[in-house]
């Protein structure tokens, strides 16, 4: 079977990636992909950790991944179900049920 492993790195996704990319980009940059293309590979060729240590602490980025993890694991305690498998697999145990659409001559004789 294919089953799908649930993992936090997945779980979390990209919002993580999002708020430490909007904590370094500069807001003009944020609007025009070139420049914000300009502006990564600056930070690449001329960038230090310290530096961009900086704009993380100065965005107050740790709070905000803190923050978005709890609200991202007390929704997962909410949930019944952790994956979308886990999902399918609920819902063929607990309700499974057919769709059942007619005849040909249902289909060939219209809407009434």
């Amino acid at each position: 079977t294919n089953q799908q492993v649930w993992s936090i790195g997945e779980f979390l996704g990209s919002d993580l990636g999002d708020i430490v990319a909007q904590a370094i980009t500069p807001p003009v940059a944020q609007k025009d992909p070139v420049l914000e293309l300009a502006f990564a590979r600056a930070v690449g060729q001329k960038g230090t950790v310290k530096a961009i240590k900086h704009l993380l602490e100065q965005q107050d980025v740790l709070t905000k991944i803190a923050t978005k993890i709890l609200e991202s694991t007390a929704k997962l305690c909410a949930n019944r179900v952790a994956t979308g498998q886990a999902m399918h697999d609920k819902f063929a145990m607990e309700g499974a049920f057919e769709f059942f659409f007619g005849w040909k001559p249902d289909y060939f004789g219209g809407l009434e």
